[in-house]
């Protein structure tokens, strides 16, 4: 048997190239149809481009001034709170102490009423910070009365100028009265000393 593939494939016949016959004298050309064109196309885009190139550079800048104040803020922050404390006063067992204190007013104001238990921790943790941290309080102290001038109605800060002249007023007629009791108790017991000492010839120390 022969194989297929040694059978001879006929040649393929040879396509005759067609020819174009030029146009007669007189025929008729049909027009050509131009596309539309956008107008102004390429100005519209660059104008876009402009647009949003500008948009974004000005939400650059804002962001960029953003994380500016920021920063300044929080070193302007940093620097305030790092003044405030007083190198020769001890933080750590200070905190712990102010920490205590306000843990004991609230163990202390548990079975009482809603204010008493809203005040009593901050209130006992502030004296222990008084006590604990002077210098620290009084920086503090002064530091909240600045910005509170700021900030405040000025109704407000007349009634607590009032209010704290009225507390050093009393302050200072508590210590006189406090040194005079204890001047007449002085003198009190000097008196009988002598007395004693007069009467019975005994001196008493």
């Amino acid at each position: 048997m022969k194989p297929f593939y040694d059978e001879e494939v006929p040649a393929a016949e040879p396509v005759e190239a067609t020819k174009v016959e030029p146009l007669a004298p007189g025929a008729p050309v049909h027009a050509f149809v131009k596309p539309e064109q956008v107008p102004n196309l390429m100005s519209s885009v660059h104008q876009a481009r402009l647009w949003t190139a500008g948009k974004l550079q000005y939400a650059e800048n804002k962001i960029d001034s953003w994380v500016s104040s920021f920063i300044s803020t929080e070193k302007k922050t940093t620097a305030v709170i790092a003044g405030l404390k007083d190198r020769e006063e001890p933080l750590l067992s200070s905190a712990v102490y102010i920490i205590v204190a306000g843990l004991s007013g609230s163990i202390f104001a548990r079975a009482r009423s809603f204010p008493v238990r809203f005040l009593a921790p901050p209130v006992f943790a502030t004296t222990v910070f008084a006590y604990t941290m002077p210098n620290t309080f009084a920086n503090t102290k002064t530091l909240l009365w600045n910005i509170e001038k700021e900030h405040a109605p000025p109704s407000v800060i007349e009634a607590q100028l009032q209010a704290d002249s009225a507390i050093k007023n009393a302050a200072v007629q508590t210590e006189e009265i406090s040194q005079q009791a204890t001047s007449k108790v002085t003198a009190g017991v000097s008196n009988v000393r002598k007395f004693i000492a007069k009467t019975t010839g005994l001196k008493v120390d």
